[in-house]
């Protein structure tokens, strides 16, 4: 898994993009097959658990997915689901 980004440097990123807002987000799927989605960040009711899945909103199927920090291959803000 060295293609992947530091943890701390996603979640730097997960920080500055705030809750709300949409992202696109690649990661390794536990069978190591990669996934791109593009979603939000609601606010959680409790804290997170640094080492556990950070849970999103799918914005295109309006479903929850989740992703693991130290599994991300790219993480980018997008404003209307353009990347920036």
């Amino acid at each position: 898994m060295n293609n992947t980004l530091p943890q701390e440097l996603v979640q730097h990123t997960l920080n500055t993009i705030s809750y709300n807002k949409p992202f696109k987000v690649t990661f390794l799927k536990k069978d190591g097959t990669e996934r791109t989605l593009t979603a939000t960040m609601e606010e959680p009711k409790k804290p997170l658990n640094p080492d556990g899945p950070v849970p999103v909103l799918n914005i295109s199927d309006g479903g929850y997915s989740s992703f693991y920090t130290n599994r991300v291959v790219s993480i980018e803000q997008t404003v209307e689901g353009v990347t920036q």
